[in-house]
C-alpha cells in the first residue's frame, strides 16, 4: 500500500491513522480516494537524527497510553556518537509537533513494547559495552550501558548502568527482537504474560517477571513456537486471539528464509512449562503449569550453573566464575527438592545460591498427564528474596 520509505522498522495505528517510523522521520500514510493505497505521505514528525553510518536504524513504533508515540534508535557500531539521539528511546507528542529523549545507553535495540500502564520494554544485542544480549525494562532517565550512545556525547563514560530484567547468553538467543504482551483472557495461563521474539532463532519464548524489594529480574522459558525466518515483531489479533509474527533474514540468524508472516494459534494440548521462577535465600522456587507425578525422583532432575559478565568497551564478555571472577562457570549443587501439595511448585534447596548476572537451569521431569519432558530456564538474579518464616 506504500513505497519509497527509508528503512521502515515500526508501524502503529491509531483508529484509521497509519504511522510508520523510518530512519528519516515518522510518516503518516493517507488514503485519499479510498482504494486502500497511499496517496499522500505526510511528514508527521521530522525530529529524527542521522549520520551516514549503517548501524543506526529507528524501530518499534508504539502508541503509549496517552496517545504519544515511542521508538528506539540504535547507536553506531564500534564508534563514538556524533549526535545526541544515537542509542536512545524517543517519545513523540501525540500530534507529532515535538519529541524528547526518554532513556539512553542502548547499542542495537530491536523494537519496543509498551504495557497499558506505560511500562516500556526493549531488547539489546551483545557487542561493545553490551556483555550479552538483554531484555530491558526501561525507566525514564535510565542509562542502559552503552557509553558510546548519544546521551554520553562529549561526556565522560559512566561507571554504572541500569541492569536489565534479563541477560541472555548468545547461545540461548543470539539476537532478541521486540516483546509482546499476551492479552488478558487469551491463551490460558499465559494470559497477561510477556513474550519475547527472536530474530536470531525464529522463536517465541516466555519472559517471566519477578520483583524483589523494587528490583526487577526475569527468566527465559522456551515455548514450542519456531518459524523459518528471524522474527522481528508480534501482535495479537483483537478478535481471533491468534498471535501474528513477522520477520526477515538480513544478517546473522539461525533461520534463513528471506521473510514471512505467520499466525500462531493455541492448540488443544498444553505442554508442561514453568510459569514462575523466584530466587530465594538458599534456594530457588519454580512453579509449573501442570503437576509433577507424585512418585517422581526430583532431586536429580535439575542441574544449575551460574556466571557473571564483564561490562567494558570490549565486544561481549566471557563467562566469569561467580566465586573467582575468572573465565568459567559455577556449579550450584541442589541438595534437596521440596514439592508443594498440588505438586506444581518445587522448592530447590541450594546452599550456595547467590545473585548472578546469568543462571541456567536444565530440568527433566515426569508430569502426571503429559509424561516426561525436559527443557531449561535461563534467568538473571539481581537479588534474593527472603524466605518466609519457617520456610
Amino acid at each position: 500500500i506504500a513505497t519509497g520509505l527509508s528503512q521502515p522498522l515500526g508501524l502503529a495505528t491509531r483508529g484509521d491513522e497509519i504511522l510508520v517510523v523510518g530512519r528519516d522521520q515518522i510518516t503518516r500514510l493517507v488514503d485519499v480516494d479510498g482504494d486502500r493505497e497511499t496517496d499522500r505521505y505526510e511528514a508527521f514528525n521530522v525530529d529524527a537524527m542521522n549520520s551516514p553510518h549503517f548501524h543506526e536504524p529507528a524501530s518499534g513504533l508504539q502508541v503509549g497510553p496517552d496517545g504519544s508515540l515511542y521508538y528506539i534508535k540504535a547507536a553506531r557500531h564500534a564508534k563514538l556518537p556524533i549526535h545526541p539521539r544515537h542509542g536512545t528511546l524517543i517519545r513523540v507528542e501525540p500530534d507529532g509537533t515535538a519529541s524528547s529523549i526518554v532513556a539512553g545507553g542502548f547499542r542495537a535495540p530491536n523494537g519496543v513494547a509498551i504495557d497499558p500502564d506505560g511500562t516500556v520494554w526493549s531488547s539489546d544485542q551483545e557487542g561493545h559495552w553490551m556483555p550479552a544480549n538483554r531484555i530491558n525494562r526501561v525507566r525514564p532517565g535510565s542509562f542502559h550501558g552503552n557509553n558510546w550512545s548519544g546521551v554520553r556525547l562529549d561526556r565522560e563514560p559512566l561507571e554504572t548502568y541500569e541492569p536489565p530484567l534479563l541477560w541472555i547468553h548468545p547461545t540461548v538467543d543470539r539476537s532478541p527482537a521486540a516483546q509482546v504482551r499476551v492479552p488478558e483472557g487469551v491463551w490460558g495461563e499465559l494470559a497477561g504474560r510477556l513474550l519475547g521474539n527472536s530474530y536470531g532463532t525464529g522463536e517465541v519464548y516466555l519472559l517471566l517477571e519477578d520483583e524483589v524489594d523494587g528490583v526487577h529480574q526475569g527468566a527465559f522459558v522456551p515455548l514450542p513456537i519456531t518459524v523459518p525466518t528471524g522474527i522481528m515483531r508480534g501482535r495479537f489479533h483483537p478478535t481471533d486471539d491468534s498471535l501474528y509474527v513477522a520477520g526477515l533474514f538480513g544478517w546473522s540468524s539461525n533461520q534463513t528464509d528471506p521473510g514471512g508472516f505467520y499466525r500462531v494459534r493455541r492448540g488443544e494440548g498444553i505442554e508442561p512449562l514453568p510459569i514462575a521462577v523466584r530466587a530465594v535465600e538458599g534456594g530457588l522456587e519454580i512453579e509449573f503449569n501442570q503437576p509433577v507425578k507424585p512418585d517422581a525422583e526430583v532431586v536429580d532432575a535439575f542441574t544449575l550453573t551460574g556466571w557473571n559478565y564483564r561490562w567494558s568497551s570490549d565486544y561481549g564478555s566471557p563467562q566469569l566464575d561467580l566465586r573467582t571472577g575468572e573465565p568459567g562457570t559455577t556449579d550450584l549443587p541442589i541438595t534437596a527438592v521440596i514439592m508443594s501439595r498440588d505438586r506444581r511448585t518445587l522448592h530447590l534447596e541450594i546452599p550456595t545460591m547467590r545473585p548472578a548476572m546469568q543462571m541456567h537451569l536444565d530440568w527433566r521431569l515426569p508430569f502426571e498427564t503429559a509424561g516426561e519432558r525436559e527443557s531449561f530456564v535461563h534467568f538473571t538474579v539481581h537479588r534474593l528474596a527472603r524466605r518466609p518464616a519457617g520456610g
